[in-house]
């Protein structure tokens, strides 16, 4: 049984549930548990529990995850435990207790004993759970989605869909232990995303122009983005083809993911190389060149104003202090099943204009939308 079944039959979630949850995984990416977690469908908890169950090993309690041991910490380096997406417990003789979201990939579990020398003691916790003893004991950095979703005061208790736009975490309750699950289910599968190739396409010295929405010329060797939206391997794909399409006509493009009021940065490129902008996080609900198209479901073209928001956008892309903005710009939503799940920005530079019609970009996130329709239907199949 999978997993998620098998937590719909446990009584754990709904079906309901489920269902948005495997849409969620296709946009946002992540695990599933996850995904369950930040829509408030289950604590991170009794996830924790419950996935102990199913798998049948010891799940890490908050407790377990309190005044680790240093000898424990400098046991694994903090790429090892990037890496693997592991934390050390604790250290014994020779053996050593991790936390891990996967403890049944047996593969990894090998490689971990011949790594460290050591005999692997495994242990269930949530992917939300490990980020956090990561960065609190690591310093390694979470991901903008992973903010406020557990409490970080020192009981480390847990309740999902608690957000603050702030990005500071607010005293929040644990639920109740999840009920005993008869019929266990198999781990969480969750796929590295492979990189996707950025495609550009050559353009003179005067800047780009906008033709007809027709595909111009891919690279030699790869697809066209309008033939990976029209067969996705999976989102990170469907954001690749977004912003490569957008470089075709104008010279800088980023796409930003759109969840509980928070703007993150997913794919940019800027004058043909791509630019990482995964840090950065904006508020939907502050003025700027994006509220009223998140808002309003709606395109714009235009000049952007010099409001704070448009200027930590500009710099992000590469503006120096006191350089002058763009001119023109577009802003595009991607909307699935009426609801705004990325933005694409896009202009041609500092001082500059677009010179496209706006029902290019129209089109190419009306296209972006059925691609990510196709995910989420394989990903509902297939679960």
């Amino acid at each position: 049984m999978k997993l998620g079944e098998a937590m719909v039959k446990g009584g754990l979630i709904t079906g309901e549930a489920l269902a948005r949850a495997l849409e969620r995984q296709i946009i946002f990416g992540g695990r599933l548990g996850t995904n369950l977690v930040e829509m408030g469908a289950i604590s991170e908890e009794n996830l924790a529990k419950f996935l102990g169950r199913a798998l049948n090993v010891p799940y890490a309690g908050p407790a377990q995850f309190e005044n680790v041991m240093q000898d424990a910490i400098d046991s694994v380096t903090a790429e090892q435990a990037r890496k693997y997406t592991i934390f050390p417990l604790r250290k014994e003789r020779s053996k050593l207790h991790l936390a891990m979201k996967d403890p049944n990939d047996f593969a990894v579990v090998d490689e971990l004993r011949f790594l460290f020398g050591m005999e692997i003691r495994e242990y269930i916790a949530s992917e939300i759970r490990i980020f956090y003893a990561l960065e609190k004991y690591y310093g390694i950095k979470r991901d903008l989605r992973y903010v406020s979703v557990l409490n970080e005061d020192d009981a480390w208790s847990a309740k999902a869909g608690t957000k603050d736009t702030s990005f500071v975490p607010e005293p929040q309750e644990a639920k109740e232990p999840a009920p005993a699950v008869s019929e266990p289910g198999p781990p969480e599968y969750a796929p590295e995303p492979e990189p996707e190739p950025v495609y550009v396409t050559a353009r003179d010295a005067a800047g780009p122009v906008c033709p007809d929405a027709s595909s111009p010329a891919p690279v030699l060797g790869h697809p066209s983005p309008y033939e990976m939206l029209a067969a996705p391997s999976d989102r990170d794909s469907v954001a690749s083809a977004v912003v490569a399409a957008s470089i075709e006509k104008l010279s800088r493009a980023a796409l930003f993911k759109v969840k509980d009021g928070i703007l993150t940065g997913w794919k940019c490129v800027v004058s043909g190389e791509a630019a990482d902008i995964s840090k950065l996080g904006m508020a939907v609900a502050l003025p700027g060149i994006f509220k009223d198209v998140v808002e309003g479901k709606s395109f714009y073209k235009g000049p952007v104003a010099p409001l704070p928001q448009n200027e930590i956008l500009l710099s992000a892309l590469g503006r120096s202090t006191g350089s002058a903005g763009p001119m023109e710009a577009v802003a595009c939503p991607l909307v699935i099943r009426g609801k705004v799940v990325a933005v694409l920005y896009a202009d041609n530079g500092p001082g500059s204009e677009t010179g496209c019609d706006i029902d290019f970009f129209a089109s190419l996130m009306a296209k972006a939308s059925m691609s990510l329709e196709i995910l989420i239907l394989k990903n509902k199949i297939l679960s």
